[in-house]
């Protein structure tokens, strides 16, 4: 078979031709047509002793074209593997190829025409040492840093009895009498409960928050605290055994015999070393220093994320290629049947600038040497899994048989390959150029991270040229 190249009229385009001879596909098609008519059955004929003229007839333009096709695909994926070329797309048929007509009893010399898109050729600007870029450095705010310090200190703060005003974290401890209309009733109900101040309905909360240490006060036992049925009222109210089915009234009169309170825990070394294990604080201004920057560094993956996108803007800017536009056009609407020459006209942009963003992704991949290993996508599922249990070891056993079964599911691979290859590719670029910490208050770099989501929603050719080279 002969194949040919030449440029096309379009920049970047290529016609392929194939010049398939008879002796090229001929000897193929007469030994399909003879394994063919050895297991056909035909009305008529005993099974293999159908002449050949006939099975001809009936099946012979069908077997030749997939016989044809077979060697066609083939020979052209041989020829692009040895060409060694870059291309964009797929090869599709050309707008003016040769009209073929299978003739079986006198086969002849076929051609093909194929177009193909060219990946341009330029020389990557934009991750140089004098390329200038700023990573966001997010601030906190004092009061949410002592906001979360005494947070803290009062995780790890003891109860005390205080008889002061109530407030919404306190402890009540309540007896509580039934009532019999406004007077306690005479051999009623009595029982004793704890409470948040938090857990009460809204009604209740707002009228217990205006009392004091032994102030009574009346109540239905059955809405005192929200969202809970009555078998946690029978139980953890009103102290009654599960089976013990005794008739008891709504309406109890109640007295605040204790109010309990979680104190801060004094800022003493002690404190320190439970509330950061590891870290060598001794002082309160340590402890906030180490907490400002834990919160920061929360939105820091977020901000390499920020200046990911600012390198890939700014390497879009700094290379513009010649693209084969109307080969990509013509690929597009030939190769994804859901798509309209509308709708590709009205996002060739998009999809024209992802493109080339993946060309020259894919291109600083290869002349950095970036690959990922099995060891290492393994290593992520481990850390993925320890995620899921919080600090506990669920064991190594258990481990290794959720890896390997994420291991057998080919697009989470694919997932953790391709995140993974993305984290070298940053570290890789953010060594080559240089970057300078922008601080920013929180609440700005959270509005810019909206921003950012926002304009990341890709439609369908953005995303199909994601998936390209």
């Amino acid at each position: 078979m002969k194949i040919s190249r030449s440029a096309a009229s379009q920049p970047l385009t290529e016609v392929i031709l194939l010049e398939m001879e008879t002796a090229d596909y001929a000897p193929d098609f007469e030994s399909e047509l003879r394994k063919y008519r050895q297991k056909a059955s035909f009305k008529g004929f005993r099974k293999g002793k159908t002449p050949m003229g006939f099975v001809k007839k009936m099946v012979g333009k069908s077997l030749m074209a997939e016989v044809v096709q077979k060697k066609l695909e083939s020979s052209l994926y041989e020829y692009l593997e040895n060409e060694k070329l870059d291309l964009l797309g797929q090869p599709i048929p050309a707008d003016k190829e040769q009209d073929n007509n299978f003739d079986v009893n006198a086969p002849k010399k076929l051609t093909f025409e194929f177009e193909i898109g060219l990946a341009p050729v330029f020389e990557i600007n934009g991750v140089r040492n004098e390329d200038d870029y700023s990573k966001y450095r997010v601030t906190i705010p004092a009061e949410e840093v002592n906001s979360e310090l005494n947070r803290i200190r009062k995780q790890l703060g003891e109860y005390a009895e205080v008889e002061d005003g109530i407030q919404d974290d306190d402890i009540l401890e309540i007896e509580a009498k039934e009532l019999d209309g406004e007077s306690i009733r005479e051999k009623g109900w009595e029982t004793a409960f704890s409470t948040f101040v938090s857990d009460l309905n809204d009604d209740r909360k707002a009228k217990v928050k205006t009392l004091k240490l032994k102030d009574v006060f009346q109540f239905d036992i059955y809405q005192l605290e929200k969202d809970k049925d009555e078998k946690y009222v029978r139980k953890y109210l009103l102290n009654l055994d599960e089976d013990e089915e005794k008739e008891i009234g709504h309406f109890f009169e109640g007295t605040i015999v204790k109010i309990k309170r979680q104190e801060l825990a004094p800022l003493d070394q002690e404190f320190f070393d439970k509330a950061f294990a590891g870290q060598d604080i001794h002082t309160e201004e340590e402890a906030k220093a180490f907490i400002e920057k834990s919160i920061s560094d929360m939105y820091g993956k977020q901000a390499e994320a920020l200046l990911f996108r600012d390198i890939q803007e700014r390497l879009l800017e700094k290379n513009t290629p010649e693209m084969p536009d109307e080969f990509l056009k013509r690929w597009l609407l030939v190769t994804n049947e859901n798509l309209t020459q509308e709708q590709i006209d009205a996002e060739f942009d998009g999809f024209r600038k992802n493109l080339i963003w993946t060309i020259i992704r894919n291109r600083l991949i290869k002349g950095y040497d970036l690959n990922v290993e099995a060891d290492e996508i393994r290593a992520a599922f481990r850390q993925q899994i320890s995620g899921y249990f919080s600090g506990y070891d669920p064991g190594e056993e258990f481990m290794d048989r959720m890896v390997n079964q994420m291991m057998s599911e080919r697009k989470q691979v694919e997932k953790v390959y391709d995140d993974i290859l993305y984290d070298k590719l940053f570290e890789k670029i953010a060594a080559e150029i240089s970057i300078a910490e922008k601080p920013i208050e929180k609440e700005a770099f959270i509005k810019i991270m909206e921003e950012a989501r926002q304009a990341a929603k890709t439609n369908q050719l953005q995303a199909l040229a994601e998936e390209e080279e």
